[in-house]
């Protein structure tokens, strides 16, 4: 059994694509902390009998898992998954033409719709983390301003509500910064011992919880100095740096799905003579392709008959309009303005520099 782990982009959408008895099955992680603090997931999986191939993006939460169909389910696989501590399911946010085929029996380029269900789901996950950090961050201010840091540094000396002690203050104001704020990391951190492994989840929950509980400590049990705002601003900065993440993995996201709007559902191709409207999954290399004015060019190729400008803007960047004659090649996703022409295919699927492009953007 061959265990390549590498590092892919999957398509939006689950999907079962076949060659033989080897299919192919996507999984979204939702728990967005544990799919880039597991280091072992790939190993677990690939244990699997069937598994031939697993690849895990880190960045987008994303499996892809090849397996033979004789020997194992997709349900035995989500649940190898799930044992690795993971809340998972079916399908992705992140799209990719990478898996567009010129083998059409293969291709699915319905996976790529702008519509998946699970397109919004790295916007949730930054919303998720924006809120605890803005409300931690409030909180963190406050124990900084009771803090023997704030007390010393900013010469404060600030009243406590109800003449209670300040180090109760403190205790109260971080308890909620901890436990809620920092329950991302606290919950990975313990399913991850629970699985005996050590991550990223465990190093900032450690630092968190020993300032904290000393700090309970020296406030209900014995003397001692307390680090509350320790607890507080790890948490808080910890929440910043993940709610960043989240907005660049997003942001990425929605980037590959402008990309992938950029191609048509559909191609008109000449056959016998005749002018007949396919799905743009049926354009073979070779095919005759005729484009009309206000359309999108559906793949790559060049220009056998006709003349026209063609707006290739989303593409190069270049504002003007470049005229296309015979000879004159054509790229997937670009517009024409003018008038009408037909092009040979030379690139379908995922050798179009659309589809290259995506791949770029994707690992990048």
């Amino acid at each position: 059994m061959n265990h390549n782990h590498s590092t892919i982009a999957p398509p939006t959408k689950h999907q079962h694509r076949q060659t033989g008895e080897t299919k192919k099955l996507e999984l979204e992680i939702t728990d967005y902390l544990m799919a880039s603090a597991c280091p072992n997931i790939e190993a677990h999986v690939s244990a699997v009998s069937g598994v031939h191939h697993i690849a895990l993006n880190r960045t987008t939460g994303i499996i892809q898992v090849d397996y033979n169909a004789k020997q194992t389910t997709p349900e035995t696989i989500i649940q190898a998954v799930k044992h690795c501590g993971f809340i998972c399911q079916e399908g992705g946010p992140v799209h990719t033409a990478g898996h567009v085929k010129s083998d059409h029996a293969a291709h699915d380029h319905k996976g790529h719709d702008a519509e998946d269900p699970h397109a919004g789901h790295g916007n949730h996950m930054a919303i998720i983390m924006r809120n605890r950090f803005f409300f931690s961050a409030i909180l963190a201010f406050i124990v900084i301003l009771y803090s023997p840091l704030g007390v010393r540094l900013l010469g404060l000396n600030l009243p406590t509500p109800l003449g209670m002690s300040n180090e109760l203050w403190q205790f109260l104001l971080t308890t909620p910064v901890v436990f809620w704020g920092g329950w991302p990391f606290l919950s990975v951190a313990w399913k991850s011992l629970l699985k005996k492994q050590l991550n990223m989840a465990t190093l900032i929950a450690t630092g968190i919880m020993t300032a904290y509980l000393y700090s309970v400590g020296a406030t209900f049990l014995f003397a001692g100095d307390v680090f509350y705002e320790a607890a507080a601003m790890l948490t808080t900065f910890s929440l910043l740096g993940h709610w960043m993440e989240m907005a660049a993995r997003n942001a990425t996201g929605e980037a590959i799905t402008s990309l992938l709007k950029l191609t048509p559902d559909t191609a008109r191709l000449l056959r016998d003579g005749q002018e007949i409207e396919v799905s743009v999954e049926e354009v073979q290399v070779g095919d005759i392709v005729v484009v009309r004015p206000g359309e999108k060019v559906p793949v790559d190729g060049v220009v056998i008959e006709g003349r026209s400008y063609v707006d290739e803007a989303m593409i190069t960047g270049e504002p003007v309009p470049v005229e296309k004659t015979a000879g004159a090649p054509v790229t997937g996703g670009t517009l024409n303005t003018t008038g009408a022409f037909r092009f040979k295919t030379e690139h379908v699927g995922a050798d179009t520099a659309l589809a290259r492009i995506v791949q770029m953007v994707q690992s990048a």
